[in-house]
């Protein structure tokens, strides 16, 4: 028989109380603090609260998602079954730093939508093994055209890169002979934790341990502001993984990737 939730959409007088809530597993929720924190007017989050459990659905407000909904979920099964049938999604979306055990949920509202298993794996100060010599070096708009070229852009397509690079609390870039060949940039920035993402070597760099030496860099700048740093990676990518073990990242929490209908993928 289907259970009954008191659901409700948080506006900006709740925005407190919904942060307080959240920041109770803050790391877990790193993603979701965030985006409240920093996009709160273009964000929608549907909750369900009561004295044993807090279950949400985000709807973020990140600009990038602007293409297609991006959502984060956590909690209870069978409440953020019904936060998902109260959100009426009618358009391709993605679901993103979600926990695991709420697959079964995902399968059973969209049949049709792809799953990758991903893993969240966390580095602290006192596990970090660093890994960096100084080649990494901070990246900004003026180095557009690099990030261009990078993924194969035309030189006239770097004016749309900038934003990227201006925006990013933090992105590194190694170069080679004058090229970029690796990239990294995190996402989350909030006190509870920094999460990396974007850590990429241009397919002329790699083997080189180009991977190893920007995330350490990263690693070392986001560890001055926070006590922890994750990534979340997909379980299938053996090297990404290995790489962040040899800096000290540990298995956090099983998470999904789930792409209903947009064509992406992590």
């Amino acid at each position: 028989m289907p259970m009954n939730f008191d659901i409700k959409i948080a506006k900006k007088v709740d925005l407190e109380g919904v942060l307080k809530q959240l920041r109770r597993q803050g790391v877990a929720n790193a993603w979701s603090i965030q985006d409240l924190t920093v996009w709160p007017n273009q964000s929608k989050f549907f909750y369900v609260q009561n004295s044993d459990q807090f279950s949400y659905l985000l709807i973020s407000g990140h600009p990038a998602s602007h293409g297609h909904p991006t959502l984060i979920a956590n909690g209870n099964e069978d409440a953020v079954k019904s936060l998902f049938i109260s959100a009426e999604l009618h358009e391709p979306f993605v679901v993103r730093e979600t926990p695991a055990h709420l697959l079964p949920v995902i399968e059973e509202l969209y049949p049709d939508a792809k799953v990758f298993l991903e893993q969240r794996m966390d580095v602290s100060r006192n596990t970090y093994i660093p890994q960096h010599t100084g080649n990494a070096r901070k990246l900004s708009g003026d180095d557009a055209n690099y990030l261009a070229k990078f993924f194969g852009a035309p030189p006239q397509a770097a004016e749309r890169f900038k934003g990227w690079l201006n925006g990013a609390k933090l992105f590194l870039g190694i170069f080679v002979e004058d090229r970029l060949a690796a990239i990294g940039s995190s996402m989350v920035s909030i006190p509870e934790a920094w999460n990396l993402v974007s850590i990429e070597t241009h397919k002329d760099f790699r083997r080189r341990g180009l991977a190893t030496e920007i995330t350490s860099a990263l690693v070392s700048h986001a560890l001055e502001f926070t006590q922890i740093v994750t990534v979340t990676v997909v379980k299938s990518n053996l090297p990404a993984v290995h790489t962040y073990e040899k800096i000290g990242f540990d298995f956090a929490e099983d998470r999904i990737w789930v792409d209903n209908g947009t064509g992406s993928k992590p």
